[in-house]
């Protein structure tokens, strides 16, 4: 049956369900969420409710249809004939049995956003906000003497490194300036002081608001051009001043050798290690040098920037260093023994290394060199700075002779690194200088020649001549045994570089009539005449 049908769809989606046999009557209690789908099914099976069935007239003389039934179905006929899409305003419809037809869907109004009270500026009827409020400052605070208060304010403040900060001046304005306000002049009608900053009222009824943090900006801004007290408030309050005792009288910190200061941005530490640049005319600025990595890394920075543009606080000072003395003179080599410890010679790939490893008392040798006269020399660092370091010539002894050269990082824009060999080229590819460092100068004493006194023999003869003997021959060490593997590789050029590496070191050996170390026998290894030797020797 029909009516089981529909019983057992409605128990399905958990609706309860009473059956009056006797009238016919199906009652179901469901969701509301269920309606629709109850009423699809009715509607396939031809059931109606009991709201929809039409009510029996008594009245059997009443006509079935009134006049104005049979005009509004006329119309309708009518209406019938003109295509869904002319009409637009017939909204989509939902038969339900029960209850009357649902629209489809519902249009919500979109949410209005709630209006500002203040304008965006920064021009407000016809007024440019920020040159009005330049004005206001101008004015002062409304109290007297309160814009020398804020002056003596920022200057006690800056007694103390990295202050006031914006937002300490901030706060101190907004409780100098109050509550209140004043009538404004043109198109201003009202100027109003409060908690959140100062407002300004136009004539147009629209309002904009500085915050107090804007303010202080603008204040500062003058305070630090010295322009924020007139010449009148700037002749009384250098009054005031002297009237005071000196210790009264903050003065603006100075940066001192030593200072820390740390970025609130990355939290990377720098200590300033000169009170000037990169040069001494550079006054405005400072050297400070901080860890980026394994490496320690000096730069410029002014004094501006660390203490007053907010990025840097002050977390104290280090305890001082020792002042560097002027550059130690080696002492000249006696001899080097393999049970001599040698300095370490750094490792360097580019310039950035170079910069940061070389210091005074490093030994070099210079390979090739724009002028020829210096190949071979042998120089010590004397000093270093960010932009260049200086050099002295030293003897046979040792010894630093003649004057400092300047070797500027930047003069050479073409750098190479190959192995220990450093090697700066000008912008046109001519060579400027290539050396390496040295552990020492490799020197050993001249054989010294012994004195032998013969013993007084038996008889009452005595020899009294003194016999000089040469002293022993020094010992040439073990053999060398070739490790290189690729021994020999390498175009013309790096062949003939080889060669007259071997050949210096050969000529440096005769001279000083010693052995050659390990790494000297390295590079005698690496000597060999090719057909391509002698290719080069003829051009």
């Amino acid at each position: 049956m029909r009516s089981n049908e529909i019983k057992d769809k409605a128990l399905s989606l958990g609706a309860t369900v009473i059956i009056d046999n006797a009238e016919g009557v199906i009652s179901i209690d469901t969701y509301e969420n269920h309606k629709a789908e109850i009423d699809g099914v009715a509607y396939e099976l031809g059931l109606m409710a009991v709201d929809d069935a039409p009510a029996v007239s008594e009245d059997i003389d009443k006509p079935l249809f009134t006049d104005e039934a049979v005009i509004d179905e006329i119309q309708r006929s009518v209406n019938d004939d003109v295509p869904f899409w002319e009409k637009p305003d017939i909204e989509g419809e939902q038969l339900s049995l029960f209850g009357d037809p649902e629209p489809l869907t519902t249009s919500k109004p979109a949410p209005q956003k709630s209006k500002s009270e203040f304008s965006a500026g920064p021009v407000v009827d016809g007024v440019q906000v920020y040159e009005a409020l330049y004005a206001e400052i101008e004015r002062g605070t409304g109290f007297v003497d309160g814009k020398i208060r804020v002056q003596e304010f920022y200057e006690k403040m800056r007694s103390q490194p990295n202050h006031p900060t914006t937002q300490e001046l901030a706060d101190f304005l907004k409780k100098e300036y109050g509550t209140g306000g004043h009538s404004g002049d043109g198109k201003i009608t009202l100027v109003d002081y409060n908690s959140k900053g100062l407002v300004f009222s136009f004539e147009n009824g629209e309002k904009f608001r500085h915050s107090w943090f804007n303010v202080a900006t603008a204040v500062e801004s003058k305070l630090r051009s010295n322009t924020y007290l007139s010449p009148e408030q700037q002749a009384k309050w250098q009054a005031m001043k002297a009237e005071r005792s000196p210790e009264e009288n903050a003065e603006p910190y100075k940066v001192e050798i030593g200072d820390r200061f740390r970025n609130k941005a990355t939290g990377v530490v720098s200590e300033v290690t000169v009170l000037t640049g990169a040069l001494p005319y550079y006054t405005d600025d400072c050297t400070v040098k901080r860890r980026s990595g394994a490496f320690e890394i000096e730069e410029n920075i002014s004094y501006d920037k660390l203490l007053s543009s907010g990025l840097y606080e002050y977390i104290g000072r280090a305890e001082p260093e020792k002042e560097k003395s002027e550059p130690v003179k080696p002492e000249p080599v006696a001899e080097v023994t393999p049970e001599t410890e040698k300095p370490d010679i750094p490792t360097i790939k580019n310039l950035s290394q170079l910069k940061k490893a070389i210091k005074p008392g490093m030994m070099f040798e210079i390979t090739d060199h724009l002028r020829p006269e210096c190949i071979g020399e042998r120089r010590i660092v004397t000093g270093v700075s960010t932009v260049d370091f200086t050099s002295r010539k030293l003897d046979e002894n040792g010894e630093p002779t003649g004057k400092d050269l300047h070797m500027e990082f930047d003069r050479a824009k073409n750098w190479t690194f190959d192995g220990g060999e450093l090697t700066s080229r000008l912008d046109n590819g001519d060579m400027l200088m290539s050396f390496h460092f040295i552990d020492s100068l490799e020197r050993t004493k001249e054989p010294e020649r012994e004195t032998i006194t013969p013993e007084i023999s038996d008889t009452d003869e005595a020899i009294t001549d003194e016999i000089s003997v040469p002293a022993p021959t020094p010992d040439k060490g073990d053999n060398f045994t070739i490790t290189d593997d690729n021994l020999g590789d390498g175009g013309a050029k790096t062949k003939f570089r080889a060669n007259v590496d071997a050949i210096r070191t050969l000529k440096a050996l005769e001279a000083e009539k010693r052995p050659a170390t390990a790494e000297e026998k390295e590079t005698l290894s690496k000597y060999a005449l090719r057909p391509f030797c002698k290719r080069v020797l003829c051009r």
